[in-house]
């Protein structure tokens, strides 16, 4: 249990319980998350995160009077160029103030990262939220937009000579790992599990991923989702590095917006890191406009 002191008008004193989590609560945590998302605009694969890549330990299920009012979890399992562990904001009650619930959380997210011998702890959250952490010594690394786009025509590029798109089956789920990870090397968003994990998350997603395959090699790639039943996302789309500069880009966000007019969704969204300056304008050239603007946390462990 914690305990906090809001300045809200008058003070008062909010109460959390804090909740030991079962994977057998997945269910209740993935309906809370989902209808009480971090912002409205995105819709977080809260299921997986949940069961497949958070350990027990760093899954945080807070309530207020009785009535769960945060979920968030911590991956810590993930390669990436910071070599950060990430405190995902899963979900929150707006009645109670947000940085009430990462001060009651935080300290036991980072001892959750220095214990998996990570050197960082990020946090990623709407710009303008978290106005607390600069004073517990988190600072801003990056920023981020999230963009969207309806299902007006697109252009659809040409496939290279004897390239063509095919599903990813468990032959090449290698393959496409070594690219995914080449692919997005410098990209510091990027979170990829280990080989297993991926090969799980892969092949068990609803919507296939995507694979432009030309004598026998993966040149791009293509992953979209369906999280909420009405927004398709562009999760991720990439290409081979020795591919770079040939408008394989171009051809991968084609398939992903052909792949997503197959389902029943009016609206498609995608994330990318605001330094990315060329995907950024690949995304505007496609009839995508920025929606929202988010911001990434970093602390570093050992200061911690």
């Amino acid at each position: 249990m914690g305990v906090r002191m809001e300045h809200d008008g008058p003070i008062t004193r909010v109460i959390l319980d804090r909740a030991p989590y079962r994977r057998t609560h997945a269910d209740a945590l993935v309906a809370f998350a989902g209808a009480n998302p971090p912002s409205p605009l995105l819709a977080l694969p809260a299921r997986r995160i949940l069961v497949s890549l958070a350990p027990p330990e760093g899954v945080f299920d807070l309530a207020r009077d009785g009535r769960r009012c945060f979920v968030a979890a911590v991956v810590d399992r993930c390669d990436n160029l910071h070599d950060a562990a990430l405190l995902e904001v899963l979900g929150w009650d707006r009645d109670v103030p947000l940085d009430t619930l990462l001060a009651e959380v935080t300290p036991d997210a980072l001892e959750v990262g220095r214990a998996a011998g990570r050197a960082l702890l990020s946090l990623s959250l709407p710009a303008g939220v978290g106005g607390d952490l600069a004073a517990a010594g988190w600072a801003v690394a990056e920023g981020s937009y999230i963009l969207e786009r309806d299902r007006s025509p697109w252009d659809t590029p040409p496939l290279p000579p004897g390239a063509r798109w095919e599903d990813l089956d468990r032959r090449g789920v290698a393959e496409h790992y070594a690219v995914l990870r080449a692919a997005f090397a410098d990209d510091p968003a990027m979170m990829v599990p280990d080989l297993a994990t991926f090969s799980a998350v892969s092949l068990g997603a609803p919507l296939p991923v995507r694979v432009l395959r030309r004598d026998g090699c993966e040149l791009a790639f293509s992953r979209v989702t369906v999280e909420d039943g009405r927004v398709g996302y562009v999760a991720s789309i990439g290409r081979a590095p020795e591919w770079r500069g040939r408008g394989l880009g171009c051809v991968a966000l084609a398939e992903a917006l052909r792949q997503l007019a197959t389902q029943p969704v009016g609206r498609f969204r995608l994330g990318v890191t605001a330094t990315n300056t060329a995907a950024v304008a690949l995304y505007l050239r496609a009839g995508f406009r920025v929606l929202e603007t988010w911001q990434t946390w970093r602390r570093p462990l050992e200061s911690a």
